[in-house]
């Protein structure tokens, strides 16, 4: 009887280190998947601000198409989940990095209507997690809490 628990506890050990190799192994390459990124999409659920040194919050829905392989972002405003306003903008300078188990996609977007520029900051945790920092060309920065997919680009 000994060896038949000898024997569970060995297979046991074995599947639990292979588990963890493979959840390893996913964040691994999820994190590389997200670094090399042709593109990806960001709906937005949550913003988040300061106003008079206090962190303020309001519900939004807002789907962001980032095509990096195409240098395009089509920002989307929903309302009652349906379209009510839709933009394309320019990408430019972009940046890939890396940090505090983040991957970190920083990127200018030019409007075609007004020519401001817009400053994106997009960051993937190994959870799942997804953030979009928005810098408005006075300053005025808006955090949002995020999920995302992966975006099909016309450049492959």
């Amino acid at each position: 009887m000994d060896h038949h628990l000898n024997v569970f506890n060995m297979r046991t050990l074995k599947l639990l280190f292979a588990v963890s190799a493979l959840i390893f192994t996913a964040t691994v390459s999820f994190a590389q998947e997200s670094l090399d990124s042709k593109g990806f999409t960001v709906q937005t659920y949550l913003g988040m601000y300061m106003e008079d040194g206090e962190v303020m919050s309001y519900d939004v829905n807002e789907i962001y198409n980032i095509s990096l392989q195409d240098g395009f972002l089509v920002h989307n405003i929903l309302k009652d989940n349906l379209i009510s306003d839709s933009q394309l903008y320019k990408i430019s300078k972009i940046t890939r990095t890396t940090e505090k188990e983040e991957n970190k996609f920083a990127f200018d977007a030019t409007s075609g209507l007004s020519g401001n520029v817009y400053r994106y900051e997009v960051y993937f945790d190994k959870e799942g997690g997804v953030t979009l920092n928005l810098t408005q060309p006075n300053g005025d920065a808006t955090v949002y809490l995020a999920t995302s997919g992966i975006l099909k680009t016309f450049k492959q």
